[in-house]
């Protein structure tokens, strides 16, 4: 998906990646085939270039988001979750 690699910096992919292995090794065995088979699917799309469109309903979901007063930083966020950045 180049949208998400374009808007994701190396920081916020490294916290991704280790957010998405804490949560994989939280998840029950008999579950696994199946999140496997989710990012298998997921990496078989090819790579999208946003539109007018897409770009018009990105700005205003960050504008949205900037008056949202219980965001909370990604800092905040890895130590509620006890993750290392």
């Amino acid at each position: 998906m180049k949208l998400a690699r374009s808007r994701t910096s190396n920081f916020q992919v490294s916290f991704q990646r280790k957010l998405a292995l804490k949560l994989v090794k939280s998840v029950p065995g008999y579950k696994l085939p199946r999140i496997i088979g989710l990012l298998k699917n997921e990496m078989q799309y090819s790579e999208v270039t946003p539109d007018k469109f897409d770009l018009a309903l990105i700005a205003e979901a960050d504008r949205e988001n900037s008056k949202d007063a219980s965001a909370i930083s990604l800092e905040d966020l890895a130590r509620k979750l006890e993750i290392e950045l």
